[in-house]
C-alpha cells in the first residue's frame, strides 16, 4: 500500500463514492479554504484499489515554528480496521512531516452510538495509535416543518424571503460580507443562500400611510367619550412609526438574515445563520424561522444538518475531535 497526491477532479471522483463523505471532504471546501494548501491523499494498493482518502489542509510554519495540517469531518477509511487506520496513519505522518507539520487534526464524520453500542472501544483504539480526543462533537438533524400560524412581525413591515439567484440578488448580498462570496464561488453548485430581507417600497408606503391617516383618525374620533386616551394611544403610536420610518429611510442594504445551507451526497447542512444585529428592533426571528423552513420545502428538502441546535432537532452524538502529534 502506498500513499497517491491526487489532482482534485481525480479526488473528487473517489470521494462520491464513498457513502459517507460530506462537502469538507471535496475540493469545494478546499477551495473555499484558499488560505490553507490543500493536499489530496489515497491510499492504494499495486491495482489502484483505494482503501482510505483524506483531504488535508495546511496551515503553513515558519522557520523557528512547524505548522499544523487539518483534516476536516477526517478521513475517508474504515475506522473500524484497526490495522488499515494504523498503516495509513504512519504514511501521514511520514508526510507531514517532509511538509514542516507537527500536528494534524481530525474530526471525524463518525457517530459515537453505533448498533453495536457506543465506540468507546474506537476511541480507545485511536488513542492507542497516537490521536488524543480534544473535544466531543454534536450534528442535529432537523425535521423541516412549519408551525400551523404564521408569525407575524411588526405591523405594516414587510419581509420577504427567497433563494439568492440572480447577480443582482449576489451583489446586494455580497456587499454585505466577502465570505458570502467566497464561499459562493468555492460550492457554487452545491450552496444556497436563503435571505430575508425589508421590502422597502411596500414597508414605507405602509409606514407613510399609517403618519398620514393620523389626523383623519383623531378628527372622526374627536367626540368619542374615550377620546383623550384614544388620542393619546394613537400619537404615541405616530411617534413610534415615524422613528421606524426615520430608521427604515436610513437602510442601504436591506437584508435582515442569511442562512446558507450546502447540499452534499443527498444531505442538506446548514453552515450558519447571519442575523443583522441593527435591525434588531424588528423582531423578525420567529418569522426568519418560519419563511426559511418554508423556502427549503420548496425546494424538496424534508431534514437538515446544523451543528446547532434547534427545538426540532434530534441530536446525534460524533466521536469527537482528535489531534496527533507528528
Amino acid at each position: 500500500m502506498k500513499l497517491v497526491n491526487l489532482k482534485p477532479n481525480e479526488f473528487d471522483e473517489l470521494v462520491k463514492g464513498e457513502p459517507d463523505n460530506t462537502y469538507c471532504q471535496s475540493s469545494y471546501w478546499a477551495k473555499y479554504k484558499s488560505e490553507y494548501d490543500s493536499l489530496y491523499i489515497g491510499y492504494a494498493n499495486d491495482n489502484n484499489v483505494y482503501s482510505a482518502l483524506a483531504l488535508i489542509l495546511l496551515e503553513k510554519g515558519s522557520l523557528l515554528n512547524k505548522g499544523t495540517a487539518y483534516c476536516p469531518n477526517g478521513f475517508l477509511i474504515n475506522y473500524y480496521d484497526t490495522e488499515l487506520l494504523s498503516n495509513f496513519t504512519k504514511e501521514i505522518k511520514k508526510l507531514l512531516k517532509k511538509h514542516n507539520i507537527n500536528k494534524l487534526v481530525i474530526t471525524p464524520f463518525v457517530k459515537y452510538e453505533t448498533t453495536r453500542g457506543n465506540n468507546d472501544l474506537l476511541i480507545k483504539r485511536m488513542q492507542e495509535l497516537g490521536y488524543t480526543k480534544t473535544s466531543d462533537r454534536v450534528l442535529y438533524t432537523n425535521e423541516v416543518i412549519l408551525p400551523e400560524v404564521e408569525p407575524s412581525t411588526i405591523e405594516d413591515v414587510v419581509l420577504d424571503t427567497y433563494v439568492v439567484e440572480t447577480d443582482e440578488q449576489r451583489k446586494l448580498l455580497f456587499k454585505d460580507s466577502q465570505e458570502y462570496s467566497r464561499l459562493y464561488n468555492a460550492l457554487k453548485d452545491n450552496i444556497d443562500f436563503i435571505t430575508c430581507e425589508i421590502n422597502l417600497t411596500k414597508t414605507k408606503a405602509n409606514l407613510n400611510a399609517y403618519i398620514n391617516e393620523t389626523p383623519h383618525y383623531i378628527e372622526i374620533h374627536k367626540d368619542d367619550y374615550e377620546y383623550d386616551d384614544k388620542i393619546i394611544e394613537r400619537q404615541e403610536i405616530t411617534k413610534q412609526i415615524q422613528a421606524l420610518l426615520d430608521f427604515v429611510n436610513t437602510i442601504s442594504n436591506p437584508i435582515l438574515s442569511t442562512t446558507a445551507f450546502v447540499g452534499f451526497n443527498s444531505r442538506v447542512i446548514q453552515l450558519f445563520v447571519d442575523k443583522k444585529e441593527e435591525y434588531a428592533r424588528f423582531n423578525s426571528t420567529a418569522f426568519i424561522k418560519y419563511k426559511t423552513m418554508q423556502t427549503l420545502l420548496d425546494l424538496q428538502c424534508k431534514n437538515f444538518d446544523s451543528y446547532i441546535s434547534t427545538e426540532k432537532s434530534s441530536k446525534t452524538p460524533l466521536i469527537g475531535e482528535f489531534s496527533l502529534n507528528i
